[in-house]
């Protein structure tokens, strides 16, 4: 006996398969796929638990079908097979209900209330134990399921229709999967209670209905995250826009700020170099026509516009600062002497004229303010990870 039983056991997966129809295995392998799928969308994004519990009500039809697979196949042969599916059985019709009101107030939070959720929550656990404990006729005969699950899809169908009526995203494709599940359960529920005769099909919706309204839910969260991937690109596309035009007018301000600072440099420099050509002009003719040259070269280099982006080697910022300096030497008849100690490796670019005012200000209020002049020096080095 037991013998027969373990290689009925073995042959047990094949024969489910067999006794189901054609329709009905088409529906196991559909709810398989769309359970992977949202298992897995849910595996990527946590956060959104919509995935999951659609995942868990395809794991409830799942389990449906196998079950009526093995009675199809086994009937009451295997005793205790048989129980453990009929258990099984009763398991999904207890928490279909419990899950899909969590998968409802994912997409309407507030159109379905917790409270309601933790009551179904409570009827579902207490509903285990009485099917746990009990022998499988007595819960199976019990009358006490039909009502409370009715009630219980009554209230989320309510729920959705409330949303529908204040015109919620997504509320009416809600409702109408909604309601087709629960007409399919209304009429399994008769089917059962052999009410119906021969108004309808004789076989039970329940797995088609669930079906429908599953696919009609994934039509929703396919929706819901198309539209949060799009929004999520446009707002990448409108911030990338955003920084380009920041970086833009950050660039236009510093472009002023520096054509400010040199209409600031300007005037007062180019007023007394002149003077002082002109005044040598007569008396020492070579050297105003060396110091005009070094005009010329000064005013050429600091009126670069060919930087796109202001920046100009080092190496020609102190070359504009050397030329400055000789001419203001020039015109002070060497009052200050001029080091440079400039490490040549080094090669970096730098914004333009940002070290000339450094040294016009350590002329002017450095050099000048001492009674015998002094040495202004400029040092570049390099000092760790800096210049």
């Amino acid at each position: 006996m037991r013998s027969r039983t373990c290689n009925a056991l073995c042959r047990a997966p094949a024969q489910i398969i067999r006794s189901l129809s054609t329709l009905q295995v088409f529906v196991l392998g559909s709810v398989f796929i769309i359970a992977l799928y949202h298992l897995s969308i849910f595996l990527l994004r946590k956060e959104d638990r919509s995935s999951l519990y659609l995942a868990a009500g395809c794991v409830m039809l799942i389990a449906r079908l196998l079950a009526e697979g093995f009675y199809a196949g086994f009937g009451d042969a295997l005793r205790f097979p048989y129980a453990l599916a009929r258990r099984a059985d009763y398991m999904t019709f207890i928490w279909s209900p419990v899950i899909f009101g969590r998968l409802n107030h994912s997409l309407l939070p507030h159109d379905v209330d917790k409270r309601i959720l933790k009551a179904f929550g409570l009827v579902g656990i207490a509903s285990t134990l009485f099917v746990i404990a009990t022998p499988v006729e007595v819960f199976a005969s019990s009358v006490f399921f039909d009502p409370v699950i009715a009630l219980e899809m009554g209230c989320s169908l309510w729920a959705v229709a409330k949303a529908a009526v204040k015109k919620r995203e997504d509320s009416l494709l809600l409702l109408a999967s909604s309601l087709v599940l629960a007409l399919s359960i209304v009429h399994d529920i008769f089917y059962n209670a052999d009410l119906l005769g021969e108004i309808t099909a004789s076989v039970q919706l329940y797995a088609y209905g669930f079906l429908i309204y599953l696919c009609l839910y994934s039509l929703v969260l396919a929706k819901r995250f198309s539209k949060s991937f799009s929004e999520a690109r446009q707002l990448s596309i409108e911030l990338t826009d955003t920084l380009a035009r920041l970086n833009a007018s950050i660039k236009a301000r510093i472009d002023a700020e520096l054509s400010f600072l040199r209409m600031q440099i300007k005037p007062h420099f180019l007023y007394n170099t002149l003077s002082m050509i002109s005044s040598l002009i007569t008396r020492e003719p070579e050297k105003a026509k060396e110091l005009l040259l070094d005009l010329s070269d000064y005013l050429r280099e600091s009126y670069r516009f060919d930087s796109q982006d202001g920046l100009i080697e080092l190496a020609e910022e102190l070359r504009l600062v050397e030329l400055y300096l000789k001419l203001v030497r020039a015109r002070y008849k060497d009052r200050f002497d001029v080091i440079f100690d400039v490490d040549d490796s080094i090669k970096l670019r730098v914004p333009m004229l940002t070290i000339q005012p450094l040294v016009e200000n350590a002329v002017g209020h450095g050099v000048f303010d001492m009674t015998k002049g002094g040495i202004v020096e400029i040092a570049v080095k390099k000092r760790q990870d800096c210049v």
